[in-house]
């Protein structure tokens, strides 16, 4: 039988509504990404809401977290320097703000 408790069973809701992205933005104006398993130099980042997604600046990366449009919750990233290296990744768990990407995860406010 599930654990009726909800700290037991954490929410797991990867899915995200384009309409309501400024709505998030304003309400969640800054989160803080861990990226220890990415770039274990550099390991977390504030991401700064504007329009409709969120932005972050670290030496190496610059990174971009927004909503698709298959409703997923995805996070880009790029490097700063050269060669190019860039990429992105899905949440794969989690709830918003508090998602979990492969190498990634998010959560409410600044780091």
């Amino acid at each position: 039988m599930p654990n009726a408790n909800p700290a037991c069973n954490p929410p797991n809701d990867i899915s995200c509504d384009p309409a309501k992205l400024q709505e998030l933005v304003y309400n969640f104006p800054y989160l803080c990404l861990d990226t220890s398993q990415f770039d274990p130099g550099d390991p977390e980042n504030t991401l700064i809401g504007a329009g409709t997604s969120w932005t972050g600046l670290t030496t190496n990366y610059s990174y971009v977290l927004n909503c698709e449009d298959d409703n997923s919750w995805v996070l880009s990233w790029g490097s700063i320097s050269l060669p190019p290296i860039y990429g992105s990744e899905k949440a794969t768990g989690g709830s918003f703000p508090g998602l979990t990407f492969p190498s990634f995860s998010t959560r409410n406010g600044s780091c």
